[in-house]
């Protein structure tokens, strides 16, 4: 968990791309007012650490914070050419530099204080201040609330869960409980893609595309030849073996070439290779892994107001 000490608003407007580089997969906000539930807030101080044991690294739980125009590590900053720049350490501030060309990457220091992580006693009152924004920023009414919003940080859709209950750590826990069977799947096809998108952009599958068009030009060759040249070019081919003074120089080039390619990559994952041909990986996997992400979208909004998860919610 965590507390912005910049509008929360602005948060989510310039800081989810940052939280998803720090690891989370969804960011969490808690649109009631201290009036919305009764002994809501009470009971959350209570609840407070352990809500932020249970999110730990998956679930960034925002709340806004006391926005101080002195604090320099509170803000939005941007990378440029020539250091970090500010972009907003408050709402009371503007953009020290406004040139998109230079801004190639930002930084959002989470937690970078103890007290980020604590409970504070004006925190009921500036989250219920924080509300109306926040309906216009996630695009909500007034009925929605109250409830907490789920923005999934891989696909961005924000999951609105509506709750009833001032038991907010029964509803997070059944839902971190639900979506952690995923997170293993999730985490293995990632280092899947990982591993097939470093291989299709190795020299070695590049190479391996060379050979099989070469291996097509060369058989569509041997097919226009009398029937002993085209034997004796197969048997060159399937043998790997080289052409020289044998063929016209064309069929040379191209056999060579094929012959050559063909005995460096003899140690080479030719499977994972035509793997990657043949299913389209890794797009094959991505698109695997947004069913995934989508399907922990739903399992948010099987949870029902009491933070049960609903008979017709529970993860395959």
């Amino acid at each position: 968990m965590d507390r912005s000490y910049v509008p929360i608003t602005t948060f989510y407007k310039h800081c989810i791309p940052a939280a998803r580089q720090n690891g989370y997969r969804f960011v969490m906000c808690l649109l009631a007012r201290e009036a919305d539930i009764d002994n809501l807030y009470p009971k959350l101080e209570k609840q407070w650490y352990s809500l932020d044991d249970i999110t730990g690294k998956d679930f960034l739980f925002m709340f806004t914070g006391k926005h101080q125009e002195d604090d320099a590590n509170s803000g939005i900053w941007y990378k440029t050419e020539y250091g970090y720049e500010a972009v907003a350490l408050n709402e009371f501030m503007h953009s020290f530099n406004r040139d998109l060309k230079l801004k190639y990457g930002m930084y959002y220091s989470f937690r970078n204080r103890d007290e980020r992580a604590r409970w504070t006693p004006e925190l009921p009152e500036m989250q219920t201040r924080a509300i109306s924004d926040l309906k216009k920023l996630f695009g909500l009414s007034e009925r929605d609330i109250p409830c907490i919003v789920f923005t999934n940080l891989h696909n961005g859709a924000n999951t609105v869960l509506h709750i009833t209950s001032n038991n907010i750590y029964g509803v997070v826990k059944d839902v971190c409980l639900e979506i952690e069977k995923l997170f293993k799947k999730i985490d293995e096809l990632t280092e899947e893609i990982e591993r097939l998108t470093s291989i299709k952009d190795s020299k070695k599958f590049n190479n391996y595309l060379k050979l099989k068009r070469y291996g097509t030009d060369l058989r569509e060759l041997a097919d226009s030849m009398v029937e002993n040249k085209r034997g004796l070019l197969i048997e060159h081919i399937e043998n790997l073996k080289m052409g020289n003074g044998i063929f016209c120089d064309i069929i040379c080039k191209n056999l060579n070439a094929y012959v050559g390619l063909a005995t460096s990559l003899k140690d080479a994952d030719l499977e994972t290779f035509e793997r990657i041909i043949k299913i389209g990986e890794p797009e094959h996997s991505l698109n695997n892994l947004q069913r995934l992400y989508a399907r922990a979208d739903s399992i948010i909004s099987s949870v029902d107001n009491n933070g049960f998860i609903n008979a017709g919610g529970e993860s395959k």
